[in-house]
Protein backbone atom coordinates (compact mmCIF):
# COMPACT_ATOMS: atom_id res chain seq x y z
CA UNK A 1 0.00 0.00 0.00
CA UNK A 2 3.02 2.33 0.14
CA UNK A 3 3.02 3.10 -3.58
CA UNK A 4 -0.68 4.07 -3.77
CA UNK A 5 -0.22 6.24 -0.69
CA UNK A 6 2.77 8.03 -2.25
CA UNK A 7 0.77 8.56 -5.44
CA UNK A 8 -2.11 10.02 -3.41
CA UNK A 9 0.27 12.42 -1.63
CA UNK A 10 1.78 13.44 -4.99
CA UNK A 11 -1.70 14.14 -6.37
CA UNK A 12 -2.67 16.23 -3.35
CA UNK A 13 0.52 18.29 -3.56
CA UNK A 14 -0.02 19.00 -7.26
CA UNK A 15 -3.80 19.24 -7.37
CA UNK A 16 -3.88 23.05 -7.57
CA UNK A 17 -1.64 23.23 -10.63
CA UNK A 18 -3.48 20.32 -12.20
CA UNK A 19 -6.84 22.01 -11.71
CA UNK A 20 -5.59 25.24 -13.27
CA UNK A 21 -4.23 23.33 -16.26
CA UNK A 22 -7.44 21.28 -16.56
CA UNK A 23 -9.71 24.35 -16.44
CA UNK A 24 -7.55 26.14 -19.00
CA UNK A 25 -7.62 23.13 -21.32
CA UNK A 26 -11.38 22.71 -20.94
CA UNK A 27 -12.01 26.35 -21.76
CA UNK A 28 -9.83 26.10 -24.83
CA UNK A 29 -11.36 22.83 -26.06
CA UNK A 30 -15.06 23.11 -25.30
CA UNK A 31 -15.96 22.17 -28.85
CA UNK A 32 -13.92 18.95 -28.71
CA UNK A 33 -14.65 17.82 -25.18
CA UNK A 34 -17.62 15.67 -26.17
CA UNK A 35 -15.39 13.49 -28.37
CA UNK A 36 -13.26 12.70 -25.33
CA UNK A 37 -16.20 12.02 -23.03
CA UNK A 38 -18.23 9.72 -25.29
CA UNK A 39 -15.55 6.93 -25.46
CA UNK A 40 -15.09 7.10 -21.68
CA UNK A 41 -18.84 6.75 -21.12
CA UNK A 42 -19.08 3.85 -23.57
CA UNK A 43 -16.20 2.00 -21.89
CA UNK A 44 -17.66 2.53 -18.41
CA UNK A 45 -21.12 1.38 -19.52
CA UNK A 46 -19.53 -1.63 -21.20
CA UNK A 47 -17.81 -2.60 -17.96
CA UNK A 48 -21.03 -2.11 -16.00
CA UNK A 49 -23.15 -4.21 -18.37
CA UNK A 50 -20.87 -6.86 -19.82
CA UNK A 51 -18.26 -7.65 -17.15
CA UNK A 52 -18.90 -11.12 -15.63
CA UNK A 53 -21.43 -10.98 -12.80
CA UNK A 54 -20.15 -11.71 -9.28
CA UNK A 55 -21.69 -11.40 -5.83
CA UNK A 56 -18.32 -10.59 -4.26
CA UNK A 57 -18.25 -6.83 -3.65
CA UNK A 58 -14.50 -6.85 -3.18
CA UNK A 59 -13.74 -8.56 -6.47
CA UNK A 60 -11.44 -6.70 -8.83
CA UNK A 61 -12.33 -8.83 -11.85
CA UNK A 62 -16.08 -9.05 -11.66
CA UNK A 63 -19.18 -6.90 -11.97
CA UNK A 64 -20.41 -6.69 -8.38
CA UNK A 65 -23.68 -4.86 -7.66
CA UNK A 66 -21.78 -2.02 -6.00
CA UNK A 67 -19.34 -1.63 -8.90
CA UNK A 68 -22.16 -1.65 -11.42
CA UNK A 69 -24.09 1.19 -9.78
CA UNK A 70 -20.94 3.21 -9.12
CA UNK A 71 -19.96 3.00 -12.79
CA UNK A 72 -23.45 3.86 -13.99
CA UNK A 73 -23.69 6.75 -11.54
CA UNK A 74 -20.34 8.21 -12.58
CA UNK A 75 -21.13 7.89 -16.27
CA UNK A 76 -24.50 9.57 -15.73
CA UNK A 77 -22.86 12.42 -13.84
CA UNK A 78 -20.16 12.80 -16.48
CA UNK A 79 -22.74 12.78 -19.25
CA UNK A 80 -24.89 15.38 -17.50
CA UNK A 81 -21.95 17.72 -16.92
CA UNK A 82 -20.87 17.38 -20.55
CA UNK A 83 -24.41 18.12 -21.76
CA UNK A 84 -24.62 21.24 -19.58
CA UNK A 85 -21.22 22.41 -20.78
CA UNK A 86 -22.19 21.95 -24.43
CA UNK A 87 -25.46 23.84 -23.99
CA UNK A 88 -23.74 26.74 -22.28
CA UNK A 89 -21.13 26.77 -25.02
CA UNK A 90 -23.80 27.06 -27.72
CA UNK A 91 -25.52 29.90 -25.88
CA UNK A 92 -22.40 32.01 -25.80
CA UNK A 93 -21.93 34.27 -28.78
CA UNK A 94 -18.34 35.11 -28.22
CA UNK A 95 -15.44 32.71 -27.98
CA UNK A 96 -13.85 32.32 -24.62
CA UNK A 97 -10.15 32.83 -24.70
CA UNK A 98 -7.98 30.59 -22.55
CA UNK A 99 -6.90 32.22 -19.34
CA UNK A 100 -4.10 31.19 -17.07
CA UNK A 101 -5.05 33.71 -14.38
CA UNK A 102 -7.59 31.63 -12.52
CA UNK A 103 -8.51 32.34 -8.93
CA UNK A 104 -10.64 30.27 -6.62
CA UNK A 105 -13.06 31.89 -4.21
CA UNK A 106 -13.04 30.99 -0.54
CA UNK A 107 -16.25 28.99 -0.99
CA UNK A 108 -14.79 27.09 -3.94
CA UNK A 109 -11.69 26.25 -1.92
CA UNK A 110 -13.82 24.82 0.89
CA UNK A 111 -15.83 22.77 -1.59
CA UNK A 112 -12.65 21.54 -3.27
CA UNK A 113 -11.12 20.66 0.10
CA UNK A 114 -14.27 18.76 1.09
CA UNK A 115 -14.23 16.83 -2.19
CA UNK A 116 -10.58 15.91 -1.71
CA UNK A 117 -11.25 14.76 1.87
CA UNK A 118 -14.23 12.70 0.75
CA UNK A 119 -12.18 11.21 -2.11
CA UNK A 120 -9.44 10.25 0.34
CA UNK A 121 -11.94 8.55 2.66
CA UNK A 122 -13.49 6.62 -0.25
CA UNK A 123 -10.00 5.63 -1.43
CA UNK A 124 -9.06 4.28 1.99
CA UNK A 125 -12.31 2.30 2.22
CA UNK A 126 -11.86 0.79 -1.25
CA UNK A 127 -8.24 -0.17 -0.59
CA UNK A 128 -9.15 -1.67 2.77
CA UNK A 129 -12.07 -3.70 1.39
CA UNK A 130 -10.36 -4.87 -1.78
CA UNK A 131 -6.82 -5.55 -0.59
CA UNK A 132 -7.00 -5.93 3.20
CA UNK A 133 -10.38 -7.48 3.95
CA UNK A 134 -9.99 -11.18 4.87
CA UNK A 135 -12.51 -13.80 3.82
CA UNK A 136 -15.13 -14.70 6.48
CA UNK A 137 -13.42 -18.00 7.38
CA UNK A 138 -10.07 -16.22 7.75
CA UNK A 139 -11.62 -13.54 9.96
CA UNK A 140 -12.97 -16.24 12.27
CA UNK A 141 -9.56 -17.91 12.27
CA UNK A 142 -7.80 -14.68 13.29
CA UNK A 143 -10.37 -14.06 16.01
CA UNK A 144 -9.75 -17.55 17.40
CA UNK A 145 -5.96 -17.17 17.31
CA UNK A 146 -6.30 -14.08 19.50
CA UNK A 147 -7.71 -16.32 22.23
CA UNK A 148 -4.52 -18.41 22.29
CA UNK A 149 -1.40 -17.43 24.28
CA UNK A 150 0.27 -14.30 22.93
CA UNK A 151 3.71 -15.96 22.89
CA UNK A 152 2.53 -18.96 20.85
CA UNK A 153 4.31 -19.74 17.58
CA UNK A 154 2.30 -20.84 14.54
CA UNK A 155 3.30 -22.68 11.38
CA UNK A 156 1.72 -24.82 8.70
CA UNK A 157 0.48 -23.61 5.31
CA UNK A 158 2.89 -20.69 4.64
CA UNK A 159 0.49 -18.32 2.88
CA UNK A 160 -2.12 -18.82 5.58
CA UNK A 161 0.31 -17.17 7.97
CA UNK A 162 0.72 -13.98 5.94
CA UNK A 163 -1.90 -11.94 7.79
CA UNK A 164 -1.69 -13.60 11.20
CA UNK A 165 0.70 -10.97 12.66
CA UNK A 166 -1.55 -8.15 11.39
CA UNK A 167 -5.00 -9.43 12.30
CA UNK A 168 -4.29 -11.82 15.18
CA UNK A 169 -1.12 -10.23 16.63
CA UNK A 170 0.55 -13.63 16.81
CA UNK A 171 3.92 -14.88 15.51
CA UNK A 172 4.39 -17.27 12.60
CA UNK A 173 7.48 -19.33 11.79
CA UNK A 174 6.98 -18.91 8.04
CA UNK A 175 4.78 -16.98 5.62
CA UNK A 176 4.60 -16.31 1.88
CA UNK A 177 6.30 -12.95 2.18
CA UNK A 178 9.05 -12.93 -0.52
CA UNK A 179 11.76 -12.01 1.97
CA UNK A 180 10.53 -14.32 4.69
CA UNK A 181 12.57 -17.36 3.72
CA UNK A 182 15.90 -15.78 2.80
CA UNK A 183 17.30 -15.94 6.32
CA UNK A 184 16.46 -19.59 6.90
CA UNK A 185 16.20 -21.73 3.78
CA UNK A 186 16.20 -24.95 5.81
CA UNK A 187 13.09 -23.81 7.67
CA UNK A 188 11.23 -23.56 4.37
CA UNK A 189 12.24 -27.05 3.29
CA UNK A 190 11.31 -28.55 6.65
CA UNK A 191 7.99 -26.69 6.78
CA UNK A 192 6.92 -27.74 3.29
CA UNK A 193 7.99 -31.36 3.76
CA UNK A 194 6.11 -31.48 7.07
CA UNK A 195 2.96 -29.87 5.68
CA UNK A 196 2.73 -32.21 2.71
CA UNK A 197 4.08 -35.30 4.51
CA UNK A 198 2.33 -38.61 3.95
CA UNK A 199 2.77 -39.68 7.58
CA UNK A 200 2.76 -37.78 10.85
CA UNK A 201 6.40 -38.30 11.92
CA UNK A 202 7.89 -35.40 9.86
CA UNK A 203 5.18 -33.16 11.31
CA UNK A 204 6.18 -34.14 14.85
CA UNK A 205 9.87 -33.53 14.16
CA UNK A 206 9.17 -30.13 12.61
CA UNK A 207 7.12 -28.98 15.59
CA UNK A 208 9.78 -30.13 18.06
CA UNK A 209 12.75 -28.73 16.13
CA UNK A 210 11.26 -25.27 15.62
CA UNK A 211 9.25 -25.15 18.86
CA UNK A 212 5.97 -24.62 17.03
CA UNK A 213 2.89 -24.56 19.26
CA UNK A 214 0.08 -24.75 16.70
CA UNK A 215 -0.34 -25.72 13.07
CA UNK A 216 -2.53 -23.75 10.63
CA UNK A 217 -3.98 -26.03 7.97
CA UNK A 218 -5.80 -25.23 4.74
CA UNK A 219 -7.32 -28.42 3.38
CA UNK A 220 -7.76 -26.85 -0.05
CA UNK A 221 -4.04 -27.33 -0.49
CA UNK A 222 -4.59 -31.10 -0.55
CA UNK A 223 -7.23 -31.12 -3.29
CA UNK A 224 -6.43 -32.54 -6.74
CA UNK A 225 -7.26 -29.17 -8.29
CA UNK A 226 -4.66 -27.33 -6.24
CA UNK A 227 -2.05 -30.06 -6.58
CA UNK A 228 -2.46 -29.89 -10.36
CA UNK A 229 -1.43 -26.22 -10.32
CA UNK A 230 1.98 -27.17 -8.85
CA UNK A 231 2.12 -23.77 -7.19
CA UNK A 232 3.34 -24.58 -3.69
CA UNK A 233 5.91 -21.91 -2.91
CA UNK A 234 8.69 -19.84 -4.45
CA UNK A 235 11.59 -21.31 -6.32
CA UNK A 236 13.89 -23.13 -5.77
CA UNK A 237 11.47 -24.93 -3.44
CA UNK A 238 8.46 -25.22 -5.74
CA UNK A 239 9.97 -27.46 -8.43
CA UNK A 240 11.32 -30.01 -5.96
CA UNK A 241 8.13 -30.10 -3.90
CA UNK A 242 6.07 -30.53 -7.09
CA UNK A 243 8.22 -33.46 -8.18
CA UNK A 244 8.07 -34.97 -4.70
CA UNK A 245 4.26 -34.78 -4.64
CA UNK A 246 3.75 -36.02 -8.17
CA UNK A 247 1.03 -38.66 -8.15
CA UNK A 248 0.44 -38.54 -4.38
CA UNK A 249 -2.99 -37.95 -2.85
CA UNK A 250 -2.58 -38.84 0.85
CA UNK A 251 -1.40 -36.35 3.48
CA UNK A 252 -0.97 -36.78 7.22
CA UNK A 253 -2.57 -33.46 8.17
CA UNK A 254 -5.60 -34.38 6.13
CA UNK A 255 -6.27 -37.32 8.48
CA UNK A 256 -6.38 -35.32 11.74
CA UNK A 257 -9.65 -36.26 13.52
CA UNK A 258 -12.14 -33.44 14.04
CA UNK A 259 -12.09 -33.92 17.80
CA UNK A 260 -8.39 -33.02 17.84
CA UNK A 261 -8.94 -29.70 16.08
CA UNK A 262 -9.15 -26.63 18.28
CA UNK A 263 -10.76 -24.60 15.51
CA UNK A 264 -12.40 -25.53 12.22
CA UNK A 265 -14.20 -23.33 9.71
CA UNK A 266 -14.77 -24.35 6.10
CA UNK A 267 -11.34 -25.39 4.74
CA UNK A 268 -9.30 -24.03 7.67
CA UNK A 269 -8.44 -25.65 10.99
CA UNK A 270 -5.97 -25.30 13.86
CA UNK A 271 -4.34 -28.22 15.63
CA UNK A 272 -1.91 -28.16 18.55
CA UNK A 273 1.58 -29.53 18.07
CA UNK A 274 1.34 -31.71 21.14
CA UNK A 275 2.58 -35.30 21.07
CA UNK A 276 -0.81 -36.75 22.09
CA UNK A 277 -2.53 -35.05 19.14
CA UNK A 278 0.16 -35.69 16.53
CA UNK A 279 0.60 -39.31 17.49
CA UNK A 280 1.82 -41.98 15.12
CA UNK A 281 -1.58 -43.64 15.48
CA UNK A 282 -3.35 -40.63 13.90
Amino acid sequence: AALPLLLLIFILLNIRSALYAAVTWLRANREKIIWYVIPIILIAVGFALFLPQTDNETSLLGRSPVLRWVLLGLTGLLGALTFIMQRRNKQENTAIKPSTNISLSSKAKWILGGCLLLSGMVYVQIVQRVFYSPMPANRQLYAFLQTLPSDALFAGEPCLGDDVPLYAQRSVALSCEPRGFQNNMQLVWDALYAYYAADIEPVQKFCQQYKVDYLLVDTNRFTPEFLATQNFYYEPFNSEIAEWLNGRSTFALQTIPDEQKLFQEENLFVVPCSADVLSLDT
